[in-house]
């Protein structure tokens, strides 16, 4: 399914019978494509591909669930999520810039999915970024919701922003034997973080 230039809402859900296919491609340009609904019927059932071309400024904004196994965009396109209940991103996210809420909403997203060179990262405040795996940022993160990096994830970026948000590492002991690789951790070239704002979240048994 390919979308041209032209700013349009999308309503309704995308599904497919088979796991693994069904590609979205949206064109260059500098419009907004909004969908409202998912992309994919679940994560055992997901489409294959969501590509944004170009380098142009494209915007893509979401209020539903990503079930798509990769998701690309160029470095100068946004991935805006800004759903009022809890959104899910399955696959992995390449290149782009990504935006979590809109500074009211309680938007609440999950990247289960490897985020590999994304630019920036912008939690607004009142929303939740849930990271399951590792993300990587080539700019600045800045953070004035809640961020949380799953046991075993590596949030890494260029700078960090704590503009009054919170951030929460995961820690899961599955062998008996405590190791850095239990947690999650947060890596960036440049901090202005307040440990204040870190609480460690335990799931299970340490130690």
């Amino acid at each position: 399914l390919a979308f041209d230039n032209a700013a349009r809402t999308v309503t309704g859900n995308f599904t497919n019978a088979t796991d693994a296919e069904g590609t979205i491609t949206i064109a260059d340009g500098t419009n907004t494509t909004a969908f409202v609904g998912n992309l994919g019927a679940s994560t055992s059932n997901s489409l294959k591909a969501l590509t944004v071309a170009g380098g142009s400024a494209n915007v893509v904004t979401t209020t539903g669930n990503l079930y798509v196994d990769a998701i690309t965009l160029n470095d100068a396109d946004t991935l805006s999520f800004i759903g009022t209940s809890a959104q899910t991103v399955s696959g992995t996210i390449t290149d782009g810039i990504l935006n979590v809420g809109d500074g009211t909403k309680a938007t609440d997203v999950t990247f289960s999915g490897v985020i590999s060179s994304a630019v920036t990262q912008n939690v607004q405040a009142a929303a939740t970024a849930r990271y399951n795996a590792n993300a990587t940022f080539t700019g600045a993160y800045t953070n004035a919701g809640a961020t949380h990096v799953g046991s075993g994830a590596t949030l890494t970026a260029a700078s960090l922003t704590d503009s009054g948000g919170t951030f929460v590492l995961g820690v899961a002991d599955s062998d008996g034997t405590l190791t850095a690789a239990d947690f999650g951790q947060i890596s960036v070239g440049a901090a202005a973080l307040d440990t204040d704002d870190v609480t460690i979240s335990v799931t299970g048994v340490i130690g």
